[in-house]
């Protein structure tokens, strides 16, 4: 109810007389912070409903606590203060879904229409002023399985990347080298302190490419953030001794629709700083077990897929493993699970796993 508060409180003069809880008054700033660095991820986009609708919570809320911020200050005072700090809707609509707005499909088709959603959403608040280039959201909004992390049973990210460097050295001493073949067919040794560098350098190049005008300079950037992820991947699999892997693995790196998505590595600062997503939400497709493809694979790789299961528990597993600790998950799917044989794991798994709100 904060816009209609919000309206109320507006020709309120003491602040103790605030329609607005308390709790909420003395902790504007933390709240505003709060906001300003959430981190969502939708795992099965769509048609990008649920990303839309989280942009435009998240931004409704930091208009009000923006009206409530400047409520003493004159009409020119308040605006000199949103437009010093950015605090207009298209400027706090940019600046979330780079920040805060993160989703994968394996449909590109759907990839495509949340991407144009998006920006549409962020036309309607723009003005000649403001509006030149659209962001691009080429690695907020991404196509990939998001249900299978490796190729052929074989991980393709090391997770040790992710890992502070001083606790690599003391924990991990063997994870200290990478490999790579050299033109005679020899191993040439690479640290792994190399690789953090690669990962944050593909870390550094996402953030410049969304705001990137420049369209030859854009092309640059994809090119060189799929170069250095490629590295990371050669790495591991020659490291694991799996040079022919590799070699199979590199033939699909044309195609547009990928078997699998590397979340750690796609999302890589967010795990590093945060360990996991603050929210997943979402509409995990259901389709029933006849439809599920690659069955015995996903029995073996998931606890919840257990008998004649449907798809939406995989989604939930998969939610669940995204989150940052104390992180919520909230996702619109059938209730057959609380009842059915099928959904015996996955009942386990989320009574011993998260607290129920």
């Amino acid at each position: 109810y904060g816009e209609i508060i919000k309206d109320v409180d507006i020709n309120i003069d003491k602040k103790e007389d605030y329609k607005m809880p308390q709790a909420i008054i003395d902790n504007l700033e933390k709240i505003d912070n709060a906001l300003e660095n959430v981190t969502v991820a939708d795992p099965a986009v769509g048609s990008g409903a649920f990303p839309l609708g989280m942009l435009n919570e998240i931004v409704k809320a930091r208009s009000i606590i923006i009206e409530y911020i400047t409520k003493d200050l004159t009409e020119w005072q308040k605006e000199d203060f949103i437009r010093d700090n950015k605090r207009d809707l298209y400027n706090l609509k940019k600046y979330a879904m780079k920040k805060s707005i993160f989703a994968v499909d394996i449909e590109p088709s759907g990839v495509d229409i949340t991407k144009l959603r998006l920006w549409l959403s962020l036309v309607v608040d723009s003005d000649v002023k403001t509006v030149n280039t659209l962001p691009n959201l080429d690695y907020n909004i991404m196509v990939g399985n998001s249900l299978i992390d490796e190729y052929e049973g074989i991980k393709l990210f090391d997770e040790e990347l992710l890992k502070d460097k001083p606790k690599r050295r003391i924990e991990n001493k063997s994870s200290q080298i990478r490999y790579e073949f050299g033109k005679d067919n020899d191993l040439i040794g690479i640290g792994i302190e190399q690789e953090q560098e690669i990962l944050e350098n593909i870390q550094n190049l996402q953030y410049e490419l969304f705001d990137e005008k420049n369209t030859k300079r854009k092309i640059q950037i994809k090119d060189e953030i799929e170069n250095k992820e490629w590295e990371l991947i050669e790495y591991k699999l020659l490291k694991d001794n799996k040079k022919e892997e590799f070699k199979k693995l590199e033939k699909t790196r044309s195609e547009n629709r990928k078997p699998y998505f590397l979340w750690k590595m796609n999302f890589s600062k967010i795990f590093k700083e945060k360990g996991g997503f603050d929210i997943v939400i979402g509409n995990p497709p259901y389709i029933g077990f006849q439809n599920v493809p690659n069955k015995k694979y996903y029995k073996n790789k998931y606890f919840s897929a257990n008998g004649k299961y449907d798809f939406y528990v995989l989604f939930i597993e998969r939610g669940i493993e995204l989150l940052k600790n104390k992180g919520i998950i909230s996702f619109i799917c059938p209730s057959y699970f609380y009842k059915r044989n099928y959904g015996k794991n996955i009942r386990k798994l989320i009574l011993e796993n998260v607290n129920i709100k």
